[in-house]
């Protein structure tokens, strides 16, 4: 059984006042913590789901520097974390992956213990 997973990060972060995935927690960015937990995960380098790649340039720099993760562009006909989703499972499909386990790019806390 093969599981890929998915870090929605394409919100606006209209509420939160910048781009939330960058904002830092322990001097790292909120989606590093999450990327490492998921990284953890049995199945391959984790996806990331924006809206566009370049959409927030501050993220794909950010993001780009890791080199461990798949950038994901999120589903045309769609938005929000809906638009994440479907992309991600529609390319789950394409690669033979038997799950997608999709997680916020907002939840720093995220454990493996969790994810299992």
């Amino acid at each position: 059984m093969r599981i890929q997973t998915l870090v929605v990060a394409g919100g606006q972060s209209r509420r939160f006042g910048g781009t939330k995935a960058l904002h830092k927690l322990a001097g790292r960015a909120f989606i590093d913590h999450v990327l490492d937990a998921v990284t953890l995960v049995p199945g391959g380098e984790p996806w990331v789901g924006v809206p566009h790649v370049g959409s927030d340039p501050a993220l794909t720099g950010h993001l780009m520097t890791r080199g461990d993760i798949t950038l994901i562009e999120d589903h045309a006909a769609l938005q929000g974390p809906l638009a994440s989703i479907a992309a991600g499972l529609t390319q789950a499909d394409r690669d033979g992956a038997d799950w997608l386990l999709a997680v916020g790019c907002d939840m720093p806390g995220l454990r493996l213990d969790l994810l299992s």
